[in-house]
């Protein structure tokens, strides 16, 4: 068994943001409350992995020497604020599929421009 990989390179498959829209779909469609519910709980369990994903991007900003202030003000912030956090954590998490902020960050930081 291989041993486990810092928090900061936390990821899943990007195909995952697939079942995000799937959930979505089927709670915007009139299919009634029992898919309704279902479909709440997919995103609510997504939520949670996308949240998680947002957290390792910062974590990863933060280890990379230049955001641990950024770290500090997220950890205080969010304690005090985590209704209002939470969702842009998750947020971060999402657009992270796309936009891919800790690969940015290691190119940044080995001096590769794009």
């Amino acid at each position: 068994i291989a041993d486990p990989r810092p928090f900061r390179e936390f990821a899943f498959s990007d195909h995952l943001v697939w079942a995000v829209i799937a959930g979505l779909g089927v709670y915007l469609a009139p299919f009634g409350h029992t898919s309704t519910v279902l479909a709440l709980n997919a995103l609510a369990v997504l939520a949670a992995l996308y949240g998680i994903r947002g957290v390792a991007v910062v974590w990863a900003i933060a280890l990379e020497g230049r955001g641990w202030r950024l770290l500090l003000l997220a950890v205080v912030g969010g304690t005090l604020l985590f209704a209002f956090v939470a969702p842009v954590v998750v947020l971060l998490g999402l657009a992270d599929t796309w936009v891919g902020f800790r690969r940015r960050l290691m190119r940044l930081s080995k001096g590769e421009s794009r």
